[in-house]
């Protein structure tokens, strides 16, 4: 990754399971990256994912090196930060809005906090797979789903609890 910021197309949403390779993919890519970018400018894309795109992207600038926190920390690869964005392209757009953070593991964590006894954070993982631990008043869930098809039910149920306790709050 480099200091500068990129364009929104490579930032967010990403181009899933990209492993294509010569010329015709990268015009592909190039045509996709260019459609995505028109698709940023306009209304549709919401301003939570815009943002949540630009928080990512320092995150993963913050941790991109061996040792970034200076207790061994490893770099967030890049295709760690493409299933972030994956997993940012599915949040919808009324919840409210996480921290994003990395971790020692390599890996990024969305966290929300919703008062006394109310967190929900979910890591995503290079492979797709999303770690989540939720406490939730006296509840507590966790567990690890993957990301492939559509918003795991588990995440779902616990980030509309957080939403829900949130909006209560206002």
């Amino acid at each position: 990754m480099t200091d500068a910021t990129p364009r929104v197309a490579e930032s967010c949403p990403p181009l899933f399971y990209d492993r294509g390779v010569g010329r015709e993919a990268e015009a592909i890519r190039s045509a996709i990256r260019n459609a995505l970018d028109d698709r940023a400018r306009s209304e549709s894309l919401s301003r939570l994912h815009r943002e949540l795109c630009e928080d990512l992207w320092k995150a993963c600038q913050e941790a991109s090196h061996p040792n970034w926190d200076g207790h061994g920390g490893l770099p967030v690869d890049y295709d760690t930060y493409r299933q972030a964005q994956a997993f940012i392209s599915t949040l919808p757009p009324s919840i409210p809005t996480p921290d994003i953070v990395p971790e020692p593991d390599g890996e990024i964590a969305l966290e929300w906090s919703a008062g006394r006894n109310w967190t929900f954070s979910v890591s995503v993982g290079r492979t797709g797979r999303l770690s989540y631990a939720a406490l939730l008043g006296a509840r507590k869930a966790y567990g690890s789903e993957r990301s492939i098809c559509g918003f795991p039910h588990a995440i779902a149920k616990a980030l509309g609890a957080i939403t829900r306790r949130v909006e209560a709050e206002r």
